[in-house]
């Protein structure tokens, strides 16, 4: 996924950098690893379907803004 993710990026990174759902997926793709590596496990402790749901919605939001690159650039 990072080999080819970046060679898709580097093919046409001036094209995706002006897309506006290249940056919504970056910045969704920043909230869910932020959200993975300095939230997830505390929360898991406690509110284990919280934690699991909030996920989810992240890295189905990743996908989506990643989806609509192709349709909206």
């Amino acid at each position: 996924m990072l080999v080819t993710g970046s060679l898709l990026f580097s093919s046409e990174a001036v094209k995706c950098y002006g897309n506006d759902s290249f940056r919504a997926k970056m910045v969704f793709l920043f909230a869910a690893l932020l959200f993975r590596f300095a939230f997830y496990p505390k929360l898991t402790q406690s509110r284990g379907k919280l934690a699991a749901g909030l996920s989810l919605a992240l890295w189905f939001s990743v996908g989506l803004a990643g989806r609509a690159i192709g349709f909206l650039g």
